[in-house]
């Protein structure tokens, strides 16, 4: 799941306050953290999606919202959603300028819209992503070790390998020389 699938979801229906740079919309997102840490950075790892309604910093001071910010960009951090409610009717001011200043993604969940619902929304496509990478994982291992049972060329690996992958690969050798997986189906046609 990416920062952007985040915001197609219809029925949250989030605003995009900043965008970021070019790309940042399409960073990857790990998991997802409901916090009102005032520094959550020890908690964080990088590509979390950090939610919080920012009931611990309810303040004015921009520096304050900067440092909060700069504390996430370092880690680094995919996103923040922030919603707006009894904290905050608005999105305050300072964090707006501070996750433009950084280039940090600002989602905004509208009040109506129950924080808990987002964070189990997120969370259960991370792990059904995840879930499947690991299905497609154990496939790729049996069908490399059926290959290999069957007297399989290393070039067949790597061909099988590439085929999963989607695209081709090269490795080189110990002696310096290049062992390569064919692209193959559709995106190899397409090339």
């Amino acid at each position: 799941m990416r920062v952007s699938d985040v915001v197609r979801t219809s029925e949250f229906h989030i605003e995009v306050r900043v965008s970021g740079p070019e790309g940042a919309l399409e960073r990857p997102i790990d998991w997802t953290v409901p916090t009102e840490a005032m520094d959550p950075s020890g908690f964080l790892t990088s590509g979390a999606l950090v939610l919080t309604s920012g009931v611990a910093l309810n303040v004015t001071d921009p520096r304050i919202w900067d440092a909060y910010v700069e504390r996430l960009v370092k880690v680094p951090v995919a996103a923040l959603v922030f919603g707006v409610g009894p904290a905050h009717k608005q999105v305050p001011q300072g964090l707006e300028a501070a996750c433009a200043h950084y280039g940090l993604p600002l989602l905004v969940v509208p009040s109506d819209v129950p924080f808990p619902l987002v964070h189990r929304e997120v969370q259960d496509t991370v792990s059904a992503e995840r879930y499947e990478m690991i299905r497609d994982g154990s496939a790729l291992a049996q069908r490399c070790t059926e290959l290999v049972a069957r007297g399989g060329t290393l070039q067949d690996l790597l061909e099988q390998i590439a085929a999963a992958a989607g695209s081709g690969s090269v490795w080189r050798t110990g002696r310096g020389g290049a062992a390569s997986g064919r692209r193959t189906g559709p995106a190899a046609a397409a090339d």
